[in-house]
């Protein structure tokens, strides 16, 4: 394999999204993600990039996470934010842009994003759904595939509870991923629940197979 074309293309791809990133507010670790695209090709190593998404019209929280084998990395965390003032229409734009610019950015082989549940506020619950319709939409259009996962199901992956609080869930996140802190705001350490959710049942699934056809 050509190393000169890798680390070109890595190279096109994180400066040409550099301005897009910069107008969109969306968190960037340009070096790191050059820095992982020549590092697992010279060696040949199978890595899986996810991203997990936490869907919402004024905060959509993400994490990009690398997984290699049974180690876990955050390659970037942070939250997509369209202010109060912004017509409905103008602020999922936003949500779609900043979506599929770190899909481009950080080439994730799959998503994983938290299953709509209707409670009390039904208002609550349907601008949900409009920002999860671009995230679907940002993500299809950039051929990833999109995992549903409840909050339960996140707790129990990242806990080993399912009726963890909050402050459970942000704890393990900093413990799994060796992070010095714990990562804010709430929206993006949720997403890298999520994110951290799909990799635990991937391996579930992947065992499930392997014992039921050896061969």
């Amino acid at each position: 394999m050509n190393m000169n074309k890798i680390v070109g293309d890595g190279l096109m791809t994180t400066l040409s999204l550099y301005y897009f990133s910069r107008r969109l507010g969306v968190t960037r670790r340009i070096l790191m993600r050059l820095w992982y695209c020549f590092k697992t090709k010279k060696h040949g190593e199978s890595n899986l990039i996810i991203i997990g998404i936490d869907p919402g019209t004024a905060i959509t929280g993400y994490g990009v996470i690398e997984c290699l084998g049974n180690k876990y990395k955050v390659l970037d965390y942070g939250c997509i934010r369209t202010a109060a003032g912004m017509l409905l229409e103008h602020r999922l734009e936003k949500i779609y842009q900043g979506i599929a610019t770190l899909i481009r950015l950080y080439h994730p082989e799959e998503a994983a994003i938290e299953q709509l549940f209707f409670n009390k506020n039904a208002r609550t619950a349907l601008a949900v759904g409009h920002a999860r319709g671009v995230i679907y939409l940002a993500a299809t259009h950039n051929n990833v595939e999109i995992s549903e996962y409840t909050p339960l199901q996140v707790k129990q992956a990242v806990v080993g509870y399912g009726r963890a609080d909050k402050h459970q869930v942000q704890y393990m996140i900093k413990t799994i991923f060796k992070m010095p802190d714990i990562p804010k705001p709430d929206d993006a350490a949720d997403a890298l629940a999520i994110a951290l959710c799909h990799a635990h049942y991937r391996i579930i699934d992947k065992k499930h197979i392997e014992k039921r056809d050896p061969f």
